[in-house]
């Protein structure tokens, strides 16, 4: 090499949590990757890899935080689900699996019935979603009003949530 051209050693990042640390199977769920060693700014050779599938590249935060999209999978060619998430800030090497933080897919919910279907404007009335899923539902929109709000308890496919009060206007 000649003057004019530079090589740079870097550590490689450690990776200590994901958050989301799970999404749908559907992909494009933005992660954020948080560690230490993402640099101290944005290049396009920082690489995200979830499993086996091809490489994104990261959305620079932070020396501590870089944002990844989720790939899609197909859960009847990968039954696990599963997928290590690893780095690579030369768009090469990328982390080892062995402290390398793992994201979960999930099926998207769907609803098929709701139990009641009229409650009062005062809210604090427990309903029962009926679905496909539902034990993935973090939380419950009724219609366009408000806040969603948490899921009290769910099982593989019913949810109970209470309904949030609303503010009617008189006619």
């Amino acid at each position: 090499l000649d003057d004019r051209q530079t090589f740079t050693y870097y550590r490689q990042p450690v990776l200590e949590s994901l958050q989301p640390s799970y999404g749908h199977t559907q992909g494009n769920q933005a992660v954020r990757i948080r560690g230490f060693g993402f640099g101290y700014s944005w290049s396009e050779t920082t690489l995200c890899r979830f499993g086996n599938r091809t490489p994104s590249v990261a959305r620079w935060v932070s020396s501590r935080e870089i944002i990844c999209d989720s790939p899609t999978i197909d859960p009847m060619v990968d039954p696990s689900r599963q997928a290590t998430v690893r780095v690579a800030m030369n768009g090469l090497d990328f982390t080892t699996d062995a402290h390398s933080p793992v994201f979960t897919y999930r099926e998207h919910p769907s609803a098929v019935s709701i139990h009641p279907s009229i409650v009062s404007a005062d809210g604090g009335t427990a309903v029962t979603i009926e679905g496909k899923n539902i034990e993935n539902a973090l939380r419950c929109r009724f219609g366009s009003l408000g806040e969603p709000v948490p899921v009290l308890s769910a099982t593989k496919n019913e949810a109970i949530c209470k309904a949030p009060a609303i503010l009617l206007t008189s006619p």
